[in-house]
This record gives structure tokens, sequence and C-alpha cells, in this order.
């Protein structure tokens, strides 16, 4: 211990190699599809795809009317008939923010 730790303990930790892998799985399924589709449609397609990616992501729905929704986005990666465990428990919301609050957060109007 005076000499400091063996060289290859830098390299020990407590993961499994696989769960690197399991972390990007779904990342790299997406852009394994879209490789696809870009070497069978051209790049429009996958242009196109991601457009609609973004602007699903960007829907807005306050907490007290339900909070946002991911149907379109599950609809667009074709996971929406598959439930997840984060499709039944999705987090501690014990207390919502009023739609006000929201709203100021939101706008950035928090003075």
């Amino acid at each position: 211990m005076r000499h400091g730790l063996p060289s290859n303990a830098n390299k020990l930790n407590n993961a499994h190699p696989l769960e690197a892998r399991l972390k990007n799985w779904e990342a790299n399924q997406e852009e394994l599809k879209m490789e696809g589709l870009r070497r069978n449609f051209g790049m429009c397609e996958v242009i196109r795809r991601e457009m609609e990616m973004k602007f699903a992501r960007a829907d807005y729905r306050p907490t007290l009317l339900g909070g946002p929704s991911n149907l379109h986005l599950d609809i667009l990666r074709g996971k929406d008939t598959t439930i997840d465990w984060d499709d039944v428990f999705q987090g501690d919301n014990f207390d919502p923010p009023s739609f006000h609050d929201e709203m100021e957060a939101r706008l950035s109007m928090k003075w």
C-alpha cells in the first residue's frame, strides 16, 4: 500500500461489462434502424423522421392536465403496443405544482 494501488486496480469496478452495452441498447437500435432507412430510401427519410420525433418531443401539456404524453413519440418509434416499467411507474408526483407555477417556470418568468 505504500507504493500505491496496482495499475490494473483502476480498471476494476463494480459494473458488469454488459451494463454499459444495455444502457445504450435503445440508442444503438435506433441508430441501426435509421442507417437501414438511409440505405433504402435515402437521407430525406431519415431527416423527415428526425423532424417528426423532434416535434413529438416538443409536445407540452401541464401536469394538472395529465402531464406530458409520449404517445406520439411511441408511435413513431414503433413502441405503442408495448408496456414498459416506465409506462406504469412514472415517478413520485405527490405534490404537483400549480398550473401558474408550472407555466411561469416553463416560460422563465420566475423573478
